[in-house]
Parts: structure tokens; C-alpha cells; sequence
């Protein structure tokens, strides 16, 4: 049985031969890059979001086809936002008080419903019911604050980005929960530096040096490699929640993002090269390769729009080759029968579902 990306490689490639593995590899996908064959991908991709991700039965993948298309979708003449808020809101009594929320065995991490909604601008006056009351988004917002706690010591680090994003589309830069504990939402931010500086430290040698990564490396144990908490602070820093040295530590962490986008897609080669006679390994690789570069793209594109990245002539190349691989993978992807494949590995296929909505922002972004 095949297994996800994991670190069993070793570098066998010198710096020279890195680079020039990755320039190749950039250019694959150009084949497929002109303007009319860019806009069929385009047009299949999101006939394949509506096909696999618009579904009353999987929110969380209905959640990501509007973090893929954006606020206008909708699911059998309801907006998909309001669907999902009527369907999956929950009340929770603490200190005799009720406040709203969506488990978390729904949304898989705390608060990704409600920022996925904010993100994509759905009104805070949207309207659902929750136990016979109608509420609003602003509401779910309220809920989420109140019930938010914050101890650095027992905080699940892997649980941090998406309440930071939340939070900080919120405004939310001070308030008491439920709880009666104080939450700065500044401190929630550096907890969120420091994590990500802890986990991306030892990959900066190799982007420095611009050589390959010889194995898996903390940041990669994160979700999606990590892409989502390094997202979160580019939130933070727009909506001026860093601290003072915030704008050295993103540009920073930019830069290791723009090495990433050859040095992951080359780890992931060399790990499923080892078992290139595994049946399906070719799907395995894509979903791997596309996970990283669609969130990547997703963190780039935007630290462009909100002026926190000016790229250089070279690091734009970087950014339109990840680009054209990323095209090359979805459409790679758009001639599968993953009706078919999901039969044998339902997880794999759920999470190209949601990898290609990210994917598809990500483009859109760059």
C-alpha cells in the first residue's frame, strides 16, 4: 500500500545538478501553458469543483469550493456559506452563557469554517438558524472569540492558523472569553513567529545555499507543509498584528517559500521514485506535488496583493514556473476517473478535491 509523502530520501543530487533538475522541472508544464489550453484548464477545473466539491454530504470540502471560487457559490439554490452555517452550527453552554461554534470533527481545524467565510467576504449579516433562533456570521465570530483559549504551553501549534486568520479578519485584537482569561490577539500572533521560525529553522541553510533538501524537516509535520501557518502570519501582518520585527521574519519566511517551490516538488520526486512500480503512485506524487504548490502559491499571491512581497525579475520566473506546474498537474488530474480511484483510497482523493480548490485560488492570486 502506497503512503503519503514522508521523509525516507536522502540527497543525492550536488547543488548543480539541483538546480538544473529544478529548472527542467519547471519547464515540463509549459507545454500545456498556452493562453487557450490555460482557459480549458480553467473551465474543467471548475466544472471539476462543482462536480466533487459543491456536495450537501462533505462540508469541508463544500467550504474549500468556496475558498476555490469564492463567496457566489451556491449548492441547489442556497449560498454554500449559509448552507453550511445552518447545517453545521452548534451551541455550547459555558458559565450559563450559549455560544455558537462548529465541532471540530466537521471543520478538522478550529475556526476554518468562519475564516474561509470571512476570507472570501461573505456579509457578517448572513442569516442561518442554530436550535430554532436565527443568528448571523458575526455571531459565529463572537462564539469563536469566546470560546477561543490561548496557553502557549498546550496550544496544538498545528491548530494555531486558522483562529489566527479568523481573528485577525476580525479585527479581534483584544477581548476576554468566556473563560474569564484576557486574549491579545499580538501574542497569539508571536506564539505563531516563533512556531514557524522553530520549524523552518533548520530549512534555511539549504535555501541559503540553494541546495536540495536531504530529508522531511519539521516544517513539513505540519498541515499541508506548514503552508497554512505561514499564510496566517501573512494575515497578521496585514491587518498590523506583528510586532515590531514582524516584517523581517515574512520577508524571511518568503524567501524560504520561493526555495520551497523547486526544493519540495524535487524531495517528493525522489521519495516516490523509490517506489515508481507501486500502481497509483502517479496520482500520489501529483496530489503531493499539487498540495504544496497550490498552498504556496496561495501565501505568495497574496503577500504580492497586499504589498508584502515585491518579487525580483528572477523570483517572478520562480513564481510563473510553480504556476505552469501547477497547471500541468490539474490538468493532469482532470483526466483521471477519480470515481473510480476513490474506491481504493478515498482519503487520497478528498484531499485532491481540496487541494485543487486551494490550487485554483492560488492561480488566481499570482
Amino acid at each position: 500500500m502506497i503512503e503519503g509523502f514522508y521523509s525516507v530520501c536522502e540527497p543525492h543530487l550536488t547543488r548543480r545538478r539541483f538546480l538544473k533538475f529544478a529548472m527542467v522541472a519547471g519547464m515540463v508544464p509549459a507545454l500545456t501553458s498556452e493562453v487557450q489550453a490555460a482557459r480549458d484548464t480553467d473551465q474543467g477545473v471548475r466544472r471539476f469543483i462543482e462536480r466533487y466539491a459543491i456536495s450537501p454530504n462533505d462540508p469541508w470540502a463544500l467550504v474549500h469550493a468556496i475558498r476555490g471560487v469564492g463567496r457566489g457559490c451556491s449548492i441547489n439554490g442556497e449560498s454554500a456559506a449559509g448552507y453550511v452555517l445552518r447545517t453545521c452550527v452548534r451551541a455550547q453552554e459555558v458559565n450559563k452563557r450559549r455560544y455558537l461554534y462548529i465541532p471540530t470533527n466537521i471543520e478538522v481545524h478550529s475556526n476554518m469554517f468562519l475564516k474561509t467565510f470571512l476570507e472570501a467576504g461573505v456579509p457578517p449579516s448572513e442569516m442561518f438558524s442554530c436550535d430554532g433562533r436565527v443568528f448571523q456570521l458575526k455571531d459565529l465570530g463572537e462564539g469563536a472569540k469566546a470560546l477561543f483559549r490561548f496557553d502557549p504551553h498546550t496550544f496544538d501549534r498545528d491548530d494555531l492558523a486558522w483562529s489566527l486568520i479568523a481573528f485577525a479578519e476580525l479585527q479581534a485584537h483584544d477581548w476576554e472569553n468566556a473563560y474569564g482569561e484576557r486574549i491579545q490577539l499580538k501574542e497569539v500572533a508571536a506564539f505563531g513567529v516563533q512556531v514557524l521560525q522553530e520549524a523552518t529553522q533548520g530549512l534555511k541553510p539549504y535555501a541559503t545555499a540553494g541546495l536540495p533538501l536531504p530529508r522531511k524537516l519539521p516544517i513539513h509535520s505540519f498541515t499541508c507543509g506548514g503552508t497554512h501557518l505561514c499564510y496566517s502570519l501573512l494575515v497578521a501582518a496585514r491587518h498590523g498584528v506583528l510586532r515590531a520585527a514582524g516584517g523581517d521574519i515574512v520577508q524571511d519566511q518568503l524567501q524560504m517559500l520561493l526555495y520551497r517551490l523547486q526544493a519540495d516538488p524535487d524531495l517528493i520526486d525522489r521519495y516516490y521514485r523509490e517506489i515508481s512500480s507501486a500502481p497509483g503512485v502517479d496520482l500520489f506524487r501529483a496530489g503531493a506535488k499539487l498540495k504544496v504548490l497550490g498552498h504556496a502559491l496561495e501565501c505568495l499571491g497574496y503577500a504580492q496583493a497586499q504589498g508584502l512581497l515585491q518579487p525580483s525579475p528572477l523570483e517572478r520566473k520562480q513564481i510563473e514556473q510553480a504556476a505552469q506546474e501547477v497547471r500541468g498537474l490539474l490538468a493532469y488530474i482532470l483526466t483521471l476517473d477519480l470515481a473510480a480511484i476513490q474506491r481504493r483510497h478515498a482519503q487520497l482523493v478528498q484531499q485532491v478535491v481540496g487541494d485543487t480548490c486551494h490550487a485554483f485560488r492560488g492561480l488566481s492570486l499570482v
